[in-house]
């Protein structure tokens, strides 16, 4: 989820189906958010997920809360932590000193082959929850984010540029929320494997940094998994900071899925 919607987050927590997941893996798939940290617990989630209709409940909470996972106990249900995910944030001080030499392209709906393509090529080995799971494995990730960023095509205040140079070429693809004004938050961004290692993903990131700077925006968000320890490196040479840490937990009904192998 993104930081803005997880930050909005107020009230008493609800199970929401998740039409998209669902019609994807055949199943009854629900969403359950949890913040702020202590707003519920482990016994009480369980509660909320009896009373849904949903064959898996995807949960997100802070990792701060460590008794979480051993509060998720019911007869009904086989639960485990899917993945952690960590989120990012720099303080923007002012224009980038550095001429990266990067171009980013603004995207627009007649450039649907051309983000495509770039998803395509950038996402094809990437994991992310759904891995930890056989039947939400069969959910294609590169076509769900090929999906959502046509969604973000032509969208007020979610731009899509691609990245090029002029040695190189279209390299790179990355999705901004500009919603806020108080921070724009990197919804996906990456580059084709054959561009790795090369400092053109430093590149492109300074080129968005730039740009947020001349919007007057004062800090930049972005998150990936815990796992994805490359990218991280590249974050912590570029100046940004872990925020905030949430843990994924699957939450299935044992009686629907009792003849599954799980995680083999």
């Amino acid at each position: 989820m993104s930081y803005a919607a997880y930050r909005s987050l107020e009230g008493s927590p609800v199970v929401i189906n998740s039409a998209t997941e669902s019609e994807a893996s055949g199943l009854v798939v629900g969403r359950l958010d949890l913040w702020p940290p202590g707003i519920t617990d482990g016994h009480k989630a369980i509660q909320l997920i009896q009373a849904s209709e949903c064959d898996l409940v995807v949960v997100r909470h802070s990792a701060d809360d460590v008794r979480f996972a051993a509060q998720i106990k019911s007869s009904e249900f086989i639960s485990w932590q899917a993945d952690t995910l960590l989120y990012y944030s720099m303080e923007i001080s002012g224009p980038e000193s550095q001429i990266s030499g990067i171009e980013l392209d603004l995207l627009g709906h007649q450039n649907i082959q051309i983000s495509d393509s770039l998803i395509g090529r950038t996402f094809s080995d990437y994991r992310n929850h759904y891995s930890s799971n056989p039947l939400l494995s069969r959910i294609d990730v590169v076509a769900a984010y090929q999906d959502w960023t046509r969604a973000c095509l032509n969208t007020p205040n979610t731009p899509v540029f691609r990245a090029r140079d002029q040695d190189f070429g279209a390299f790179g693809i990355c999705v901004l929320d500009e919603t806020s004004t108080e921070f724009t938050e990197i919804l996906l961004a990456g580059v084709v494997p054959e561009a790795r290692r090369l400092g053109l993903y430093s590149s492109m990131f300074r080129e968005v940094i730039q740009r947020q700077s001349q919007r007057s925006i004062p800090s930049l968000v972005i998150s990936t998994q815990a796992a994805n320890i490359g990218v991280i490196r590249a974050w912590s040479k570029i100046g940004l900071l872990p925020v905030l840490a949430l843990n994924t937990v699957h939450v299935m009904r044992r009686e629907s899925f009792e003849n599954v192998q799980f995680l083999e």
